[in-house]
């Protein structure tokens, strides 16, 4: 395992987390794996330049009844946590039976409030019987403000039913300002929802200057799962302002559809410099000349230039990447 707090007040400045393991072995019964890289109940984080990377839970050749696992990266239980330029990519839960159920490959937050400017959630990759929240799994009270957040290439493939790359569940508001959805994928045996995000019953997802590209779920029961965003419930989207969808799978948005303030969207091939390969800290999504996201992004939000901002991750005034 790799690190652990309770109760206090923690400072990560330049911290590396990595190449953590947790296996299941020779056990009759059920096995949790929290927290494989980092696991935190009641604690107050304010992290810069914080690597958690590769780390690894799986069942062991001779695995349990079942397994549970909550947060492969980073695992955090009630308390706070502000985090800027991390990067939280390539890490797994490797679970292969229907009885197991695996949350949030690079972060599960339960009962958190959490503030994150420039974090990379990249390659993340979790299976099982359940599959939620590849990149992220939030959970019971939770309020999330995200800006400048890149979201790349995760996912979660389930036996039965899987759920985006970034999951809510439970009565919490998450607020992305500024962010790149990229590539991310969500396959079910059965269900499947939400290649992106999934918002569970009682939850608010706010988007605003953000793309949403290249995202896509697959369930055999579910062909109109929302290849961006899944919404599930009395789950709702508050507001969804400058908005780019585009080639989406299938479409942008399925469930029940309850999308406010909806202002200002549109749908365009983003330009992106360049993205490819493992190395996530090294795609490069600022978007070229002539892309339809520069100064298309909230007119109250200023690029570092003082120019209108664009969408994605590299517009705002927080986007010194």
């Amino acid at each position: 395992m790799g690190s652990y707090g309770y109760d206090g007040s923690m400072i990560w400045a330049n911290v590396e987390v990595t190449n953590n393991e947790a296996n299941a072995e020779n056990v009759s019964n059920g096995s949790y794996a929290i927290g494989v890289g980092v696991s935190l109940s009641s604690v107050e984080l304010w992290g810069s330049e914080v690597e958690i990377t590769r780390n690894v839970s799986s069942r062991g050749s001779v695995g349990p009844i079942y397994m549970t696992g909550q947060g492969a990266g980073l695992a955090a239980d009630a308390g706070s946590l502000v985090l800027s330029d991390a990067n939280v990519s390539e890490n797994q839960f490797t679970f292969s039976s229907v009885n197991d159920s695996a949350f949030g490959g690079g972060a599960y937050l339960s009962d958190v409030e959490a503030d994150f400017t420039r974090v990379i959630f990249g390659g993340n990759d979790i299976g099982g019987g359940t599959a939620a929240g590849a990149a992220m799994y939030a959970y019971g009270t939770f309020i999330l403000d995200f800006a400048n957040l890149l979201v790349l290439d995760n996912d979660a493939s389930s036996i039965t039913s899987g759920y985006g790359s970034l999951a809510l569940a439970g009565a919490g508001t998450a607020s992305i300002t500024n962010a790149d959805f990229y590539q991310n994928t969500v396959s079910g045996g059965v269900g499947a929802y939400g290649g992106a995000a999934y918002v569970g019953p009682g939850t608010t997802l706010n988007l605003d200057s953000t793309t949403l590209m290249s995202n896509s779920c697959a369930g055999t029961a579910t062909p109109a799962c929302g290849g961006a965003i899944y919404l599930d419930g009395t789950s709702s989207i508050g507001s969804d302002a400058y908005t780019n969808y585009y080639g989406n799978s299938p479409g942008d948005i399925g469930g029940i559809v309850s999308m406010n303030g909806r202002t200002g969207n549109f749908v365009g091939n983003p330009l992106y410099t360049s993205g490819g390969g493992t190395d996530y800290s090294a795609w490069d999504l600022s978007v070229a000349t002539g892309s339809p996201c520069i100064n298309a992004g909230n007119p109250s939000i200023l690029d570092v230039d003082g120019s209108r901002a664009d969408v994605g991750a590299y517009g705002g005034q927080s986007a010194t990447w």
